[in-house]
């Protein structure tokens, strides 16, 4: 579960059948050294207990402890990984700005296709500082800000984005080395290569942590993200095809909604389709604005030709991970629960909807 999902705090006896809470811990220190263990025992082996408590990141509690001290202690330890989390060192941001002005332009000439066979030895990337390795395989992030001024002046947002860089490198350093883009005023790219080449990328892991990311980038930088994922790994030499496929729609397709984390799978090709079916995904994607409308004046009539013109199109996708299928429900989803708020009557279906149902596409 550990390899497949992130997780901050693990609560887990000492004495297991099989391995032990110890065993356990030894892997835990050598794969996920950011991850929290609070042991709970009824044993009173005073070597096991205090090896447990010597080691970093670790607490014991006694099974004989009230719940509420449990509480107590897994809260103590959530503010504990918060501050954590939001902790940038100095002496980090001034080595990692170095970084990201040293492999800039290299990158950018990567993600554009303007390269040749010799650009991509290991000697080079060196060179840039670039700490990935060309004969393995990366992962792409597209990254959209949604809160970060276009007129901000650019040492400003060099600053901004060698924090965010830093914050990025305290949720993901400890599984993957990582190269961070500055592709245009809207858009950054992340580009991922694991640090153990033997394990594949975990998308449910990536996406929990992306989230983590997110949220500490909003509290700490007041600048709001969303993510699109391109699901299938690439080599250094193929950087340039998920631009050549996602270029003029990425902003679309994450729009300015904070927090979306999408997943662009490897069985769809083409982000918009072509001819009678790209027609009907415009005008159902334009059908959004009728539907808030007719909603708004209370006109059934333009409601219902707006869902008409939506649904079948929405109904047609064949995974719910489609950037555009996304694009469509949720903003179904952010219309209606507009007007719920608008018209304050949440109390009055509160039993008939489930608004958790509405805003999670499950």
């Amino acid at each position: 579960m550990l390899q497949q999902y992130k997780v901050d705090i693990l609560l887990s006896d000492i004495y297991m059948p099989g391995m032990s809470g110890l065993e356990m811990l030894d892997i835990i220190h050598q794969n996920h050294p950011a991850l929290y263990t609070i042991f709970l025992t009824g044993y009173s082996d005073f070597d096991d207990i205090y090896r447990a408590t010597r080691s970093r990141n670790t607490r014991y509690l006694s099974k004989t402890e009230e719940d509420s001290e449990i509480i107590r202690t897994v809260c103590e330890t959530a503010k504990q990984l918060t501050a954590e989390k939001e902790r940038i060192d100095q002496s980090l941001l001034e080595k990692n700005m170095i970084n990201m002005i040293s492999h800039q332009k290299y990158m950018l000439s990567l993600l554009h296709g303007n390269y040749d066979e010799k650009s991509l030895s290991q000697s080079q990337l060196d060179w840039y500082k670039i700490p990935l390795l060309p004969e393995y395989d990366v992962l792409v992030l597209f990254n959209q800000l949604t809160d970060l001024p276009n007129s901000i002046h650019p040492a400003t947002r060099l600053e901004y984005l060698n924090q965010m860089s830093v914050l990025f490198q305290s949720q993901f350093s400890y599984h993957y080395e990582y190269v961070l883009v500055d592709y245009r005023s809207s858009l950054l790219v992340w580009i991922l290569q694991p640090k153990d080449q033997s394990t594949s990328f975990s998308v449910p892991q990536l996406r929990s942590t992306l989230e983590d990311f997110s949220s500490v980038c909003y509290y700490r930088l007041q600048i709001g993200l969303s993510f699109l994922i391109y699901h299938q790994p690439l080599g250094l030499s193929e950087l340039w095809k998920p631009l050549l496929q996602l270029d003029d729609s990425i902003e679309l397709l994450l729009g300015q909604k904070r927090g979306m984390i999408l997943v662009y799978e490897n069985n769809i090709t083409q982000p918009v389709w072509p001819g009678k079916e790209r027609t009907q995904l415009h005008t159902a994607l334009r059908s959004l604005t009728s539907l808030q409308i007719g909603l708004e004046q209370g006109n059934r009539t333009n409601t219902e030709l707006a869902l008409e013109n939506i649904l079948p199109v929405l109904a047609s996708f064949k995974s719910r991970y489609h950037p555009q299928a996304a694009e469509l429900y949720f903003g179904i989803s952010n219309i209606l629960t507009g007007c719920i708020n608008r018209l304050q009557i949440m109390n009055e279906i509160a039993f008939q909807i489930s608004l958790g149902r509405l805003i999670v596409w499950s």
